[in-house]
């Protein structure tokens, strides 16, 4: 099962450039090790299949059941 959360991009916490989330990367090029890019989620896409039905119909076992709604 799939996150229900799409990643649309990676963006530099300093200068804020952005990236195409494929390939992953964990550094920004300009600002080196410091530049951490932080993942950018589409929450609107998600609101639209993230219902509480959606969670109610996972009856899966421990952590299995939220790994639907976990980034």
């Amino acid at each position: 099962m799939t996150s229900v959360f799409p990643v649309t991009e990676l963006r530099c916490s300093i200068c804020g450039r952005s990236y195409d989330p494929i390939p992953f990367r964990y550094t920004c090029e300009n600002c080196g090790d410091e530049g951490i890019l932080e993942v950018m989620y589409d929450y609107q896409a998600a609101s639209v299949s993230l219902q509480p039905s959606f969670l109610q119909a996972n009856n899966q076992p421990g952590l299995a059941r939220w790994q639907p709604i976990l980034p």
